[in-house]
């Protein structure tokens, strides 16, 4: 009998529950892990054990560490009003990616290492006409295109609430969320200081009302993205993008949506691969608090970011969101050594109904303008 597959690391003790479906269209959300798919593989007497003395030892440690990141970010973002620009965005900078990085020691992210990939920008150039004779400026004025460049959003691939820590700590960009984060309890304070853009399902950025395709969101977004990279705007932080629209188990890059793209702006493109663990981050089956505690009770966990070079769209990229985002896409694929996958959020929906005996959900309608960024907030004509 050949032996148990190990994954991430870890055998697990059984991959699946019962009813599971083993069509690739959902091996993207399948949970690789010691605790299977929706955290429910059998395990030994001695795991359990183990989980209980974590969680009476380890567990509270953790627990208060965390707390005291987020009440850090808290009281920083209500001195902050108190400081004069430029100072304030200096102060936040630096204190709320102190904050985060708390957080995710506390959770046990000792080890965080950024990893800059050395592509050069010739090869995040599309293979058009317009894509070659940028190559051939490029080559030609080198130094130059080594300067900074301005980005409009920060991209990156989507695996489960930790991301969002993550790339606080490294970039501390600004985030798109729900309407009522504003006003949670510490949370709350903290986004608006750093400038989140606040929206809701059924109307638009700060509130002003749109169709139902949500239009009016995807062009707000369109224009907090250029006032960035232009630097004429009000804020000065990139915005933490998923152009998937959904997580992943960290194993799959899904085809990118658009709204990303649409500004035509540049974009800083990056890679989060979590290391070996018990329990991985991966948000794909679990129920939050179950996954929270898994977390929480495993000692350490790993995560590297790869940041790629600063991608600027050709012309036709800028005419072409689609092209856009597709050659960026292309890009992070090559650099990632992940697996492609035609899967989306509505094969994710059918997946999950599957695992728990629901009926499959309704077709979702295309949108022609649809993104998801920080904070989980999804922003286009999906239903879910």
């Amino acid at each position: 009998m050949p032996s148990a597959k190990v994954t991430n690391g870890v055998a697990p003790a059984k991959m699946a529950v019962e009813g599971d479906d083993p069509d690739p269209a959902f091996d993207p959300f399948r949970r690789k892990d010691r605790y299977g798919t929706m955290g429910r593989a059998q395990q030994p007497w001695t795991e359990y054990a183990r989980l209980i003395l974590l969680s009476l030892t380890l567990l509270p440690f953790k627990a208060l560490g965390a707390l005291a990141g987020v009440l850090l970010a808290y009281f920083t973002s209500i001195i902050s009003w108190f400081i004069p620009m430029p100072q304030r965005e200096a102060f936040l900078e630096v204190m709320l990616k102190v904050s985060a990085r708390l957080v995710l020691f506390a959770t046990g992210f000792v080890s965080i290492q950024r990893v800059k990939v050395d592509g050069g920008h010739g090869s995040f150039v599309a293979s058009n006409t317009q894509g070659k004779r940028k190559l051939a400026r490029s080559q030609r004025r080198g130094r130059e295109l080594r300067q900074p460049v301005a980005v409009g959003a920060i991209l990156s691939n989507h695996i489960g609430w930790a991301d969002i820590l993550v790339h606080m700590s490294a970039w501390l960009p600004s985030f798109v969320a729900r309407n009522d984060t504003a006003s949670l309890p510490f949370i709350g304070v903290t986004s608006v200081a750093m400038g989140c853009l606040f929206v809701d399902r059924d109307k638009g950025a700060q509130g002003k009302t749109v169709n139902k395709d949500f239009v009016g969101v995807a062009m707000q977004v369109k224009q907090r993205m250029e006032d960035v990279a232009s630097g004429k705007g009000a804020h000065r932080r990139p915005i933490l993008l998923f152009p998937e629209g959904t997580t992943t188990n960290g194993d799959y890059l899904l085809n990118f949506r658009t709204g990303a793209f649409i500004a035509g702006v540049p974009v800083q493109p990056t890679i989060l691969k979590y290391g070996p663990s018990r329990v991985s981050p991966a948000w794909e089956t679990i129920g939050g608090a179950l996954h929270i505690w898994l977390m929480l009770t495993n000692p350490l966990h790993s995560v590297t970011i790869y940041e790629l070079p600063v991608y600027i769209p050709s012309e036709e990229e800028k005419r072409n969101p689609r092209l856009y985002a597709d050659n960026v896409h292309a890009v992070m694929l090559k650099h990632s050594n992940l697996l492609q996958s035609s899967s989306g959020f509505q094969e994710k929906r059918v997946y999950h109904a599957k695992l728990r005996g629901l009926p499959p959900p309704p077709p979702a309608v295309p949108s022609s303008a649809n993104l998801q960024s920080g904070g989980g907030t999804r922003v286009d004509k999906k239903t879910e």
